[in-house]
């Protein structure tokens, strides 16, 4: 995981460089989402952001990997498995290390809707 986090730094570096240079590379975007991806759990998102082109930040994957990071924070589990079934690939392989974690929190949730509670009698409610 650690390896992968620093060949994504490199690429994005290259990226830079090649960008500077006037030259557009097609599959940046895709993997900007991974490393977007990748940082699921950390604070620094806004900083990786604000770095970031214009059009890459527009493309449809990083709004997608944005919208996940979004929805896992926000807790809404229903929604960010059906946004992660419309991702790349390589995007969904991203989050792969935090399923686990984020698989416990919405059992949480969900043990906690479920949990037997106080029943009232059904003239009471009519």
């Amino acid at each position: 995981l650690e390896q992968l986090n620093i060949c994504l730094s490199k690429l994005l570096l290259l990226y830079g460089a090649l960008r500077r240079e006037n030259l557009t590379c097609p599959n940046e975007s895709e993997f900007t989402a991974c490393s977007l991806l990748m940082q699921i759990e950390t604070s620094s998102l806004n900083s990786f952001l604000l770095g970031m082109p214009t059009e890459v930040l527009k493309s449809e994957e990083v709004q997608n990997a944005i919208k996940l990071v979004k929805l896992a924070r926000r807790g809404d589990f229903v929604m960010f498995f059906m946004v992660l079934n419309s991702i790349p690939f390589s995007c969904q392989c991203s989050v792969v290390p935090y399923l686990p974690k984020l698989m416990a929190i919405s059992l949480r949730f969900m043990n906690k809707s479920y949990t037997k509670r106080e029943t009232m009698e059904l003239d009471y409610l009519s």
